[in-house]
């Protein structure tokens, strides 16, 4: 088992196409340092499969994702200044990772999302490659 499968659902129904689904209905899919890391990972991944065309991120569950995790933020209260700022990086690795994509991403949003899927989905409709 490798680290993005503890919360993320990777299916390949074809070479050329990824599904990416969020895993934590418990708590309606929310994002935590966890969930960050692990798709960061799962796109840098994906990203080197020159058979793959597109990948389409969704969710298990009642909520396409939940916003941040109430646990994680009671958590990070208590973080530095430096502490924050590390967190907010790997969240802008997350999305930069997914902007920069040589393959376009779909976000697959249910009508239960909370502001910051919207965000998710606006990446991934910026998502498309660049020809030269």
């Amino acid at each position: 088992m490798t680290a993005t499968e503890k919360t993320l659902d990777i299916r390949r129904p074809s070479k050329h196409l990824a599904e990416v689904w969020l895993n934590r209905p418990d708590v309606r899919n929310a994002f935590n340092d966890s969930v960050i890391a692990e798709l960061t990972e799962a796109f840098q991944l994906l990203g080197q499969d020159n058979d793959l065309r597109a990948i389409v991120l969704s969710a298990h569950g009642k909520a396409f994702c939940a916003g941040a995790d109430l646990n994680w933020m009671r958590a990070m209260s208590g973080y530095s200044w430096e502490e924050n700022r590390a967190d907010a990086q790997k969240l802008a690795d997350m999305l930069w990772t997914w902007i920069n994509a040589q393959y376009p991403l779909w976000a697959g949003c249910k009508a239960t999302a909370m502001p910051v899927a919207w965000v998710w989905r606006l990446c991934a409709m910026c998502s498309l490659p660049q020809t030269t």
